[in-house]
């Protein structure tokens, strides 16, 4: 099992509490269309294939959110985002 160094967890952490705090009337607004654009039976079935999958494939989830932060920790340090990403 591969697990998330100290400055990756610590680039999480910071990632979301910037973010969290920069898009609150984002977030509400994309809540609200998403919920109008998709009916709750199939917002209900996308949960469930989503915890199937993560369920089946916990070390394919696991390396790919470490894998991710990781990236994230990075780029804090040394400043560089990858091109071509979001």
């Amino acid at each position: 099992m591969e697990t998330m160094s100290e400055a990756a967890r610590e680039a999480k952490r910071e990632y979301h509490r910037q973010w969290q705090r920069a898009n609150r009337d984002k977030v509400r607004k994309y809540i609200s269309k998403y919920r109008q654009g998709m009916s709750e039976e199939a917002r209900e079935v996308q949960r469930e294939y989503h915890r199937k999958w993560q369920k089946e494939n916990p070390d394919k989830a696991r390396a790919y959110q470490n894998a991710y932060w990781e990236r994230k920790a990075l780029e804090k340090l040394t400043g560089k985002t990858k091109e071509g990403n979001r």
